[in-house]
């Protein structure tokens, strides 16, 4: 059963229910979907309401692969007496953040998103706090952001790029300098994952990454989706 949530000119959100077992509550996936010029919609997330950190979409969960080991995390708290931060470029529906969240539990988590509609709807919706001290929001463009991070942690171990809007990766970002900001601010034994997309300036995006991280990159391709994950690297790589 489908079930429609929320609805403006831009997002729609959506909600489906499926029995798996006649002893237990259906299960509750909810959709986050984009609306072009064109009226043409786009699914943009989904959140698994009963159990967040477990990634729906199957790139989602590729990305957070990059996470650095807990023991890499627990060392740096140590060295910083600070918990490890992680940056999410793009909230979406929050299944990055949440899936972080599944691995260090104590982390710091800054969440830039240029659309405060979307924000709004990712804690009403999608099982983001609006309250809590680990979810720090900032309603900025990533070029904004890079410009002055509010964050007086130490540099952040993993930093999620996922920036796309109904009409795919947004107008301007991952410009070179983008990546070269993101290369100088990257703790050295972290990573940077990017969700990329083969019709949207794929081979700019790498050069530019290649170029930024001195060729620290690496690129996961799944057959039959468009959308490979590149993962750049800190400098202790």
């Amino acid at each position: 059963m489908i079930e429609r949530l929320y609805q403006s000119d831009r997002v729609h959100v959506t909600q489906t229910r499926r029995v798996l077992d006649q002893a237990q509550e259906p299960d509750c996936i909810r959709h986050l979907w984009f609306i072009d010029a064109l009226g043409r919609i786009s699914l943009q997330g989904s959140c698994d309401i009963a159990k967040p950190g477990l990634p729906v979409l199957d790139y989602i969960a590729r990305m957070v692969t990059g996470l650095p080991q807990r023991n890499l995390a627990i060392k740096s708290s140590l060295d910083t007496k600070q918990p490890p931060t992680a940056w999410v470029l793009g909230l979406g529906c929050g299944s990055i953040a949440h899936a972080i969240l599944t691995v260090w539990s104590n982390a710091n988590i800054h969440l830039v998103e240029i659309e405060s509609e979307v924000m709004d709807l990712a804690q009403q919706y999608f099982c983001c706090p609006n309250d809590h001290a680990q979810w720090q929001y900032h309603n900025l463009s990533i070029q904004q952001w890079l410009m002055n991070p509010v964050t007086p942690e130490s540099s952040p171990l993993f930093i999620a790029l996922d920036a796309y809007t109904a009409d795919g990766l947004g107008p301007s970002v991952g410009l070179a300098s983008d990546y070269e900001a993101l290369a100088k601010v990257l703790h050295p034994h972290g990573c940077l994952a990017v969700n990329l997309h083969e019709q949207h300036g794929l081979v700019a995006h790498l050069t530019a990454l290649e170029a930024a991280f001195e060729r620290r990159v690496k690129v996961h391709f799944v057959a039959g989706q468009g959308n490979p994950i590149a993962f750049a690297y800190g400098t202790a790589h």
